[in-house]
């Protein structure tokens, strides 16, 4: 994956069928740090995990919520602490994303220069 090269990034993640995962538009670069998932949706419950998209992501299976009219924070560290989240390239590692309702989730990635810490 290319290196961002500002310090945060944003992208989303469309959920057109519920119970479906999805990727987000744009897979986190590796030198991005942390990734913070914005459920704007009044009412539905999201979800995010660390698997392959296309999946019914559920509590029940371990996937993270995130609630109505809030947000989550996942600390992955850079590519050197985590490895590639490149879902192109390695699956089984990137992050997918579900909603219990059809939306967009909006998803913010923060990202160092540091050249010592990736």
């Amino acid at each position: 994956m290319p290196f961002a090269t500002q310090p945060t990034i944003t992208t989303f993640a469309t959920i057109a069928v519920p119970g479906t995962s999805v990727s987000p538009d744009q897979p986190i670069p590796d030198n991005c740090h942390t990734v913070v998932v914005k459920n704007a949706h009044a009412t539905a419950t999201a979800y995010w995990k660390q698997e392959a998209p296309g999946s019914d992501l559920t509590a029940d299976d371990d996937a993270s919520a995130v609630f109505p009219l809030t947000g989550d924070t996942l600390p992955l560290g850079t590519i050197a602490q985590r490895g590639s989240m490149d879902p192109a390239t390695v699956p089984a590692i990137g992050l997918s994303y579900d909603s219990t309702v059809a939306q967009t989730l909006k998803i913010t990635y923060f990202c160092t220069f540091n050249a010592a810490v990736y």
